[in-house]
């Protein structure tokens, strides 16, 4: 397919002009505007309930990837627990995801939103990526399938062999995994602990204490997880607010 080989000729083009040793997420974020008709793109992992976003093409869209992990609705989790692909302009995202619209519309210039599940082979989805544009009629400008095939399976494929890397102690942990925003999300889970342990809420619970708590205060939840993990907010606070 042409697509497929344009996006991967532009992966390596940053990974060459970025004299990078690993293709990352961002670059491989960075590669999907080079040859997409969007203004963004971010890609995130999906735990549970919880997306841990990897990276981004821009602060922009960092902002837009930490909304939809805040508020815990949209678009990525969305697709990745359907399986299958959706592309959403501002009508569609203000009706099914009312709340994300709206920080959506406070934080960022996008009105436009594609995500599409990533896997490999049969397997269930492990992430997605989120394709952002700044007009409302994003929808008719992608061919979901072929963004599917051409991107999206192949970035797949890119991250399964950075995890499995993991498992192998000869080759080594690639530097992403163990920097933000990857690693931001143990500061997550420590504050969801956090507020487990001062209360009878199980994780998902205290999760979403978390996300209302940050929401009401104009917070994202990594903000709100790295200041309860430093002691700057006290866990009762939250808790008398929840």
């Amino acid at each position: 397919m042409r697509l497929k080989k344009d996006y991967l000729g532009a992966v390596s083009e940053r990974v060459l002009s970025s004299r990078s040793v690993d293709v990352n997420p961002s670059l491989m974020c960075e590669a999907c505007v080079d040859v997409l008709p969007v203004d963004g793109a971010g890609i995130s992992l999906v735990q549970k309930s919880l997306r841990v976003p990897l990276g981004w093409s821009s602060p922009a869209v960092g902002v837009a990837e930490r909304a939809q992990t805040t508020v815990g609705t949209g678009p990525c989790l969305s697709a990745a627990e359907a399986g299958s692909a959706l592309a959403a302009g501002e009508r569609v995202i203000a009706d099914r995801w009312p709340v994300y619209w709206g920080e959506l519309q406070r934080l960022t210039s996008f009105r436009s939103v594609a995500s599409i599940p990533l896997s490999v082979g049969d397997d269930a989805p492990f992430g997605a990526l989120d394709l952002y544009a700044d007009e409302a009629g994003l929808t008719p400008t992608l061919a979901l399938p072929d963004l599917t095939a051409s991107v999206a399976e192949p970035i797949a494929v890119m991250l399964s062999g950075a995890f499995a890397r993991l498992y192998d102690e000869e080759v080594g942990v690639p530097d992403w995994l163990t920097e933000d925003p990857a690693v931001g999300r143990v500061a997550v889970w420590t504050a969801v602990g956090m507020v487990v342990g001062s209360s009878e809420q199980d994780d998902l619970d205290a999760l979403a204490t978390l996300r209302g708590w940050a929401y009401s205060h104009g917070l994202s939840l990594d903000e709100v997880a790295d200041r309860l993990v430093e002691r700057d907010l006290p866990v009762e606070a939250v808790l008398g607010d929840s």
